[in-house]
């Protein structure tokens, strides 16, 4: 459902993206700040450090489209391949939105599983510098998507030195556990940020929780210079055992979030 809203802070208003009880994305609609990335993907979210720390000509695989956020990273010679399974949601963000339209970026769109999708993706051959998995954040857990199985598809897709990026906001479950064993289970190194809600800019940045992973921990190293946190003993993750396509427990993250006190 789009649905366009005004408030003091944005007198022109806004365009929202809300499936179910989930909010997918926002939009100013002033023209100085319609370009703003906004919601989970703002600066100081997570995504935006993670931006900050790569050079140009940047290739991406976003799974997940939602409003089209990411593309307002898009730089000339970015290339941003997304992954969407809903068809609709294309339509959506490309008549009700203008982050596809207004990005730098050359952009593409695989309709289909995200996975699967991604895994025979025409033009991604060369390898991409950054994966970014973004289907985390509704009542409902794709589960497919965050085995072990799953992430050594996504790190086969990677560049030399690439990383992958989950966006693991949800209002139940606490899903760092289960990235951080399956980082475990494959060898990969992680640092996490959670970044809380901002009072002084509204509702248009949400508390974000945001992992990170990468075969070599030096690829790591500006993140946790923005104030990431490594995985370790000291990073207030639970224990969990790894999914697999073989085995999956949405209690574990349910009751993750649960002892953090988050629900």
């Amino acid at each position: 459902m789009v649905e366009e809203v005004a408030g003091p802070d944005a007198p022109r208003g806004i365009r929202t993206l809300i499936h179910g009880s989930t909010l997918h994305g926002i939009q100013f609609l002033d023209e100085s700040r319609r370009h703003r990335p906004t919601l989970y993907y703002g600066e100081g979210r997570g995504l935006g450090d993670v931006f900050a720390g790569m050079s140009a000509q940047r290739r991406v695989a976003a799974v997940g489209l939602g409003a089209g956020t990411v593309a307002a990273y898009g730089r000339p010679g970015d290339r941003i391949d997304f992954f969407e399974i809903d068809p609709d949601v294309e339509t959506v963000a490309r008549r009700w939105f203008t982050y596809l339209a207004d990005t730098q970026a050359r952009v593409r769109v695989f309709p289909g599983d995200g996975r699967l999708s991604l895994e025979r993706a025409v033009g991604g051959e060369e390898g991409y510098d950054l994966v970014f998995v973004d289907a985390f954040s509704g009542d409902g857990i794709p589960t497919h998507l965050l085995t072990a199985e799953a992430v050594a598809g996504y790190r086969k897709r990677l560049s030399g030195g690439g990383l992958m990026i989950f966006h693991l906001s949800n209002r139940y479950y606490d899903l760092r556990p289960v990235v951080k064993a399956i980082a475990g289970k494959l060898g990969l190194k992680g640092v996490v940020k959670v970044a809380g809600h901002d009072p002084t800019d509204g509702r248009y940045r949400l508390t974000t929780v945001y992992v990170a992973l990468a075969a070599e921990p030096g690829r790591l190293a500006a993140l946790t210079e923005r104030g990431w946190i490594p995985f370790g003993t000291e990073d207030g993750i639970t224990a969990s055992r790894p999914w697999t396509d073989d085995y999956v427990n949405v209690l574990v993250p349910l009751a993750a979030k649960i002892r953090a006190g988050l629900l």
